[in-house]
């Protein structure tokens, strides 16, 4: 869908196909969940909602500016390392401040559970190997190997199948098996997938190797 609205309508329809999803999901919120609400009104963290988005906002903006700016100085002296180094500075205040807020943004005793910290940073990895490879895939199939849009978004399409049909088996299976040999055996299936990828150079090769990668994430994450 993303290669057909990219090739003959705009790049833009591929954020704005997503308003009447919105929408219609607003909709059915309000229509069937259930309106559960507590005797005691909730406070707002603030502090720790400007401290992370200050953070995150500076950090980001600086590892996808930093090659733009040769690494250097953007405005006024300031410099990209000092920027990075601003929002590393107020990630930690966000911690800090979450420690002591009575109601945090992010309750931090979550990471005191062993497994929960885990998985947060198992997902964090996935992630990051998924979307790094999607990014660099896409770039690869449509200006290294010529493909067309379309053609790119229908030779990366068994990646969002298999996501879709190998999750709800994924749970099943870490039901009767346990969640440690089904999560390891996905991890390993899916690095073996990204090297697959790697790996090859052709076209007829890459869409034929883009399938083994989904196994890993519906394994791993469902």
């Amino acid at each position: 869908l993303g290669g057909v609205l990219t090739t003959y309508l705009s790049w833009r329809w591929v954020f704005y196909v997503n308003l009447p999803i919105a929408a219609a999901g607003i909709a059915l919120a309000y229509a069937y969940v259930p309106d559960i609400r507590t005797s005691r009104r909730p406070r707002l963290d603030l502090g720790g909602v400007l401290f992370a988005t200050a953070g995150l906002s500076a950090v980001v903006y600086g590892v996808i500016e930093g090659q733009r700016y040769s690494w250097s100085t953007v405005k006024y002296g300031i410099t990209i390392p000092e920027i990075i180094g601003a929002g590393i500075v107020l990630l930690a205040g966000f911690m800090a401040w979450e420690r002591r807020h009575r109601e945090p943004l992010v309750p931090l005793g979550l990471f005191r559970s062993r497994t929960f910290a885990i998985m947060v940073l198992l997902n964090v990895a996935v992630q990051f190997a998924l979307q790094s490879m999607l990014l660099v895939n896409a770039i690869n199939l449509q200006s290294v190997l010529g493909m067309t849009a379309v053609r790119a978004g229908l030779t990366s399409l068994p990646l969002t199948l298999a996501l879709t049909a190998l999750a709800p088996f994924a749970g099943r299976l870490t039901d009767r098996f346990g969640g440690k040999y089904v999560l390891m055996a996905g991890l390993a299936v899916y690095a073996l997938g990204i090297a697959g990828v790697a790996a090859v150079s052709s076209t007829h090769a890459t869409s034929l190797t883009v399938s083994p990668v989904l196994l890993g994430p519906g394994l791993g994450i469902g």
